[in-house]
This record gives C-alpha cells, structure tokens and sequence, in this order.
C-alpha cells in the first residue's frame, strides 16, 4: 500500500533513462514491448490505451450495476443482491462523466454514501490508462497463447509496484489504498485490439480491511450508429474480500448498452436576437 508521491518527476521518459524530448506515444510503447514475445500487439494496445483521450469520440452508453453482498451468519459463502445501480457514463474530452445516478430505480445524489460499498468507476477508460501510464512502470511479459469466448488471444501478465502506483485507488470507509497490483491482458492476434483487462494480486499491509481484489472487464469493437466502431467495454466484473475466500464479500457486476455518438452544438446570441425558447 502506498501514497501517491508527489516528487517523482512528471516526465514519463526519467524512470527509464531517456530524454524528454525524444518522447512520443508509439516510441514510448514500443519501448515497454521491447523484448517480450509477441511486441507489436502489445505496442498497440498500449498506443490506444495512451490515445484514448484524442481518438475516443464523445460518447455515451447506459450502465447497471448489480450489487451483491456475502458474510451474514448464515450465508458466509452465498452471494445475495443488495440493489441494482444504474446510470448514464459518458466520456468527453477524455474524461468519464457520471450522471443520472439510481439506486432500484430511485434517483440519488453520487455522494450517496450507500452508493460506496461496492462501487466502482474507471471501467470506461481510466483503468486502461492506469496500467499503461508510464507513472505506474508496469513490466509486461508474455505469458500464453489463449481463447476468449472461442476467440483466440495472446494473453499478456503486468506488474505494478506499491511504489509507483499513484493513478488506481481503493476507498473502504474513510481509508484510501493505492496498491501494489498485477493482472493480465487479453488481445485478439488478428486485430490487435484488447479484449480483456484484468487488476488483481493486490499487494496491501496485514492489518488492510480488503487484502482480496479482483477485477475483469470485457471488451469489443461497439458499433457507433454512424457506420463507425470503437474497442469499448461490455462488461465488467469486482469482487473485493478481507482475504481470499474470506467474507464479507462485495461483488458489483456491470453492463454496458446503448452506445452512441454524441455532439453539443453552441450558438453566441447577439442582442439582436430573440432567446430561444
């Protein structure tokens, strides 16, 4: 478990000895892939990860999130439904905007603080971003070659260190933890795109409230309406335990539907001209 560190150098290219000015988003990607089998998917997923912020167009979908709960005394190993969360997710000008919030169909504020326990965000885009930063410094390595729903793919492991997490956070109650963390990523060979992400293998003290974590999101080439796709995700999987197995247990499960394109058109008004009604 660790803080962020505010001194560490902001340029990405200082962890790894090489000049600032010689940075780029391909340069930089091809450089973590050096060496591990199977690069160039690697590179690639990598340079959409680091780009999303220009090449994603504003969009929007409708998520829901099922929330479940295990650990009473006399369903330590049973998982029940607590409540179904759903909202509208939007991501504009590279950031994920969160509205129309509701708990079982009741409109709240996103401060509710029933809405905390197992409750997530980032599986738009900050989760990828955080894996692929070059603050985390994560080191990759090939690990197999797989099938992802009868798909084949070239499933990659990824470390990141207590230290140099500063970007993925885990709220219990009033406590923040940035942890140490590894996981794996899912690419479809024939396309390069990414198919899955995968956060787990949390690395927090003895004494941490959540020393179990995992997390899985689903990814695949969305139709957009206007003739157009985007890799974006489906689905999404946490579990969070005091230990692995241990209850209590939280498990949210989202969905991600409707995907279109959306634009916000603006118009100055003279004083010549009558307001719209």
């Amino acid at each position: 478990m660790s803080d962020p560190a505010p001194d560490r150098p902001e340029a990405p290219f200082h962890a790894f000895n090489l000049p600032e000015q010689e940075f780029s988003i391909p340069r930089y990607c091809d450089f973590i892939s050096k060496g591990v089998k199977e690069s160039a998917a690697l590179s690639q997923v990598c340079q959409f990860a680091l780009s999303l912020d220009e090449r994603l167009p504003n969009v929007i979908c409708s998520q829901e999130t099922k929330r479940y709960k295990s650990g009473g005394l006399l369903n330590k190993g049973e998982m029940k439904l607590q409540d179904v969360v759903t909202a509208q997710v939007s991501y504009e000008a590279g950031k994920e905007h969160y509205k129309d919030l509701a708990v079982n169909g009741k409109l709240i504020h996103s401060s509710t603080p029933n809405l905390r326990a197992a409750w997530s965000t980032g599986e738009f885009a900050s989760a990828l971003l955080d894996v692929f930063s070059p603050r985390s410094q994560a080191s990759f390595k090939f690990e197999k070659t797989d099938a992802l729903n009868s798909t084949p793919a070239l499933v990659f492991d990824y470390e990141i260190a207590p230290e140099n997490n500063e970007l993925w956070h885990v709220e219990v109650g009033d406590l923040e933890m940035f942890p140490g963390y590894g996981g794996r990523i899912w690419i479809n060979p024939a396309t390069q795109h990414l198919m899955r992400l995968e956060r787990g293998d949390i690395k927090t003290a003895a004494s941490s409230p959540v020393r179990h974590l995992e997390s899985t999101i689903d990814y695949a080439d969305v139709a957009l309406g206007d003739g157009s796709s985007f890799t974006l995700p489906v689905a999404s999987e946490t579990e969070a335990c005091r230990g692995p197995s241990q209850p209590p247990c939280w498990r949210s499960e989202l969905s991600f539907k409707n995907w279109h394109k959306f634009t916000a058109k603006t118009r100055i008004l003279t004083g010549d001209e009558p307001s719209p009604q």
